[in-house]
């Protein structure tokens, strides 16, 4: 493990660190509202990534995918470590997050390995996006230090899972398109097409249009194959019913994304394999089963967001605006039921002045 100066820290000394020619106090730096905030959900996000990677890198045979399996599993064992220092060095509580009693080594297979590997380097793109927030919204040196690891380490895992699936014929490349002879420049406001998709001629999708549109099918054909084998085993009915919920929007919305494909004759990702087993015994906690959906039906909002700018045709962007409102009252669904269950962990707030001055 790295020596970095959050570990150096970690009971809270007064350890010296240098910014240019000034030098503080470690223990003399508050740490700020998005310092929190984002290591806050960056543990819950890594202790449930080490419930996961704990079950199905027992489960993995092949001996590639096994072993990136085991690695992706130290790393989040070594990052929930150094993010309980962290909390220890600015005196917050830890929060409670997920371990062994959220799992059951001992249920059978769920999901296959093709499965696991492919969910998991998806899981690194979703940490990525929230490492790079974190490391542009903090100012202390150690944190600074272990985002910036983060960084590096998932960008070098992701890769790496690419090389592996791609190598065993697994993961599908984005399509290609036909090259350029020459470059061209719009001459007309058609280029925007109509917001209603039926309507008018439309021209062809670019390259990023094909981009984005083909990255959130990959996106929802990998959540939705991971709650349909969850929806076999959760105990609560109430969470059956969220999954099932969860299922039937994301499908919707997937063959509306693959409609914009498949009329320009683009080829849309499928999952060939069987990538669920019979099994019906859950090996995690309805708890980590209904946190863990939130969290990717939050990331598949994120990444609709993030599209938008990009996308020229008013046709997608409107049907992607439609798809942010879908999710979000998904999200608020998920998120009500983990109250109504006690699941919900209360992120760290400010203080309440009114209150506080009666």
């Amino acid at each position: 493990m790295d020596n970095y100066n959050y570990q150096q820290t970690n009971q809270g000394t007064t350890e010296q660190v240098s910014f240019g020619s000034i030098h503080h106090n470690l223990a003399d730096l508050t740490p700020t509202s998005s310092e929190v905030g984002h290591l806050w959900t960056a543990y819950l996000a890594e202790s449930m990534s080490v419930c996961f990677l704990t079950k199905w890198s027992k489960e993995a045979q092949d001996p590639e995918i096994n072993q990136y399996l085991r690695e992706v599993l130290t790393t989040s064992n070594e990052r929930v470590q150094i993010m309980e220092n962290l909390f220890k060095t600015i005196n917050y509580p830890i929060p409670l997050g997920f371990d062994e009693k959220d799992l059951n080594l001992n249920a059978p297979p769920l999901f296959s390995q093709a499965f696991t590997c492919l969910y998991t380097r998806m899981m690194q793109k979703m940490i990525l996006h929230h490492y790079m927030c974190a490391a542009t919204s903090s100012y202390r040196s150690d944190f600074l230090d272990f985002y910036s690891d983060c960084l590096k380490k998932s960008e070098a895992l992701h890769r790496k899972a690419t090389e592996i699936l791609l190598a065993k014929g697994i993961l599908q490349k984005h399509p290609s398109i036909v090259q350029p002879t020459s470059l061209e420049t719009v001459s007309n406001k058609s280029y925007f097409g109509s917001y209603f998709h039926i309507f008018g001629d439309k021209r062809t999708l670019n390259a990023i249009e094909i981009s984005i549109i083909y990255t959130m099918m990959e996106i929802k054909q990998l959540v939705k194959t991971l709650q349909m084998g969850f929806s076999q085993t959760v105990k609560s009915k109430k969470v059956k019913e969220y999954l099932l919920k969860s299922i039937e929007i994301g499908s919707k919305q997937f063959d509306i994304l693959a409609r914009f494909l498949t009329e320009q004759e683009v080829a849309r990702p499928s999952l060939s394999q069987i990538l669920i087993t019979n099994s019906q015994e859950s090996a995690f906690s309805d708890r980590l089963i209904l946190t863990h959906t939130s969290a990717a039906t939050a990331y598949i909002a994120t990444a609709y967001g993030l599209g938008m700018p990009d996308l020229y045709r008013k046709d997608l962007t409107a049907a992607l605006m439609r798809f942010i409102s879908e999710v979000l009252g998904l999200a608020k669904d998920g998120a009500e039921l983990m109250v109504k269950e006690g699941w919900l962990e209360k992120i760290p707030e400010t203080a309440n002045r009114k209150q506080l001055s009666h």
